[in-house]
């Protein structure tokens, strides 16, 4: 169901990425978030901006990237790859535009731990039905005209899309 990876640049690090549909408890997930609650210390990200795997590991990689140079711009390495996620410079927009919304009822959800922890998470934070995460499901849950709009794309190829969003995250800032 999960997909568990270590990137070869970064063996430091485990990258446990998770997807879960009909979602009841947004609101109080992001509620939890805002507060600084510990529990909740994960990337929360609305599915319906995200076509591809590939788009996932691309921010989770470029998250790890300046988290490891010391240039991350957001609170945690779980905000980084939101922020990540982002063609843009603003983190707040990025938030608004791929974090979890109230109403959310698919995410993803991406945990990233220091591969010699031995580090117990709970995903019980979470009420929903966890599924696997494929590129297929990805893109049965995303919402083309949002991430058309996120990135400024106007192709109908997926394959095309989904190579100019990965080539998005991997330049910004360049």
């Amino acid at each position: 169901m999960s997909i568990k990876t270590v990137l070869p640049q970064f063996p430091q690090f485990t990258v446990h990425l998770f997807k879960f549909k009909n979602v009841t408890n947004s609101k109080e997930i992001k509620q939890n978030l805002i507060k600084g609650d510990k529990r909740y210390d994960f990337s929360f990200i609305n599915a319906q901006t995200v076509l591809s795997e590939e788009q996932l590991l691309s921010a989770v990689y470029r998250a790890l990237l300046d988290h490891t140079q010391d240039k991350i711009r957001t609170k945690t390495i779980h905000s980084e790859v939101i922020f990540s996620l982002s063609p843009t410079q603003n983190i707040m927009d990025a938030l608004r535009r791929f974090g979890i919304q109230d109403d959310s009822t698919d995410l993803i959800v991406i945990k990233i731990v220091d591969s010699n922890s031995q580090e117990e998470f709970d995903l019980s934070v979470v009420e929903g039905e966890e599924v696997d995460i494929t590129d297929e499901d990805l893109k049965s849950s995303a919402i083309l005209k949002t991430i058309k709009k996120n990135y400024k794309l106007k192709s109908e190829d997926l394959t095309v899309l989904s190579h100019q969003i990965v080539a998005a995250i991997q330049l910004r800032g360049l």
